[in-house]
């Protein structure tokens, strides 16, 4: 599971996203998407 930063996650490589900023901000933090799994190749997105 991906932890965000501001709930204590990390900056391990298990732990980190490659997204731009804005949809980043958008997608991930207004709610549209859920980011899942095990990075850098096991992320899976959801509504």
């Amino acid at each position: 599971m991906v932890v965000p930063d501001s709930a204590g996650g990390g900056y391990d490589l298990e732990n980190l996203v490659s997204l731009c900023a804005a949809h980043h901000l958008h997608s991930v933090h207004m709610g549209f998407i859920r980011v899942r799994g095990k990075a850098p190749d096991r992320l899976r997105t959801g509504a």
